[in-house]
């Protein structure tokens, strides 16, 4: 495990720290220190899409890397995430037109496992998530839109029907469905029974898991301490 950092180089114009450090990890004292396999693949990921990335639309923010599993549990990412990886990053934008066309640059130009246009229905904000695999043939090229409060990500192909397909989403403009499978449960619920979690409700937990598995047991814990 590496215990010094913050100045090592993964690429011509990234270093580790950027993909480690973490707000809520130094407000909840965790420790996100990335094993060798993690800064392995941070590399390939820097490599093979961020360095394209950055000579195509300048320097670029990294909002989140590798998270390790406690971080991951803390941010409400979803249990098989890339960041545990160290297989994605999440990379700020100024503007949705700034995002559209680092995607666009992305699906058309470069080998990946997934990228994700992801908007918050609340705030508004809008970023890039991208993955890449070290086995090159097990990249999916997998081109996503993903609005964060519905956790409802909708697939775009490489061709010219995506680009309209991701301009309507972008807008708003495409029906979303009005049922919603529940990850802990299994059960196929309606959306109204889903929480938008300032978070995203990532976990996609219906809220009667949700009250069993967190929220009841938080309570219960804070009448003991105030006993």
């Amino acid at each position: 495990m590496l215990t010094k950092h913050s100045h090592l180089r993964l690429s011509e114009h990234f270093v580790l720290d950027e993909f480690v450090r973490s707000a809520t990890a130094q407000r909840l004292h965790i420790d996100n220190t990335p094993q060798l396999c993690h800064v392995s693949r941070l590399i390939a990921l820097c490599e093979h899409v961020l360095e394209p990335l950055r000579r195509s639309f300048g320097p670029l923010i990294i909002n989140s890397g590798y998270r390790c599993a406690a971080l991951n549990r803390a941010v409400g990412g979803v249990p098989h995430s890339q960041h545990l990886r160290g297989e994605a990053a999440d990379v700020r934008t100024n503007t949705l037109q700034q995002a559209r066309r680092m995607y666009d640059f992305v699906r058309q130009n470069l080998v990946f496992d997934q990228v994700i246009l992801e908007r918050s229905a609340r705030s508004g904000s809008v970023w890039l998530h991208v993955s890449y695999r070290k086995d090159e043939q097990a990249n999916r090229c997998q081109a996503l839109h993903l609005s964060v409060a519905s956790a409802l990500p909708v697939p775009f192909g490489r061709t010219t029907h995506g680009d309209a397909a991701l301009t309507a989403a972008c807008r708003n403009d495409m029906p979303r469905p009005m049922t919603l499978t529940c990850r802990c449960c299994g059960r196929t619920l309606p959306m109204g029974k889903f929480a938008l979690l300032p978070s995203g409700n990532r976990r996609q937990m219906c809220n009667h898991c949700r009250w069993v598995q967190q929220i009841e047991p938080s309570r219960r814990r804070s009448l003991v301490r105030a006993v």
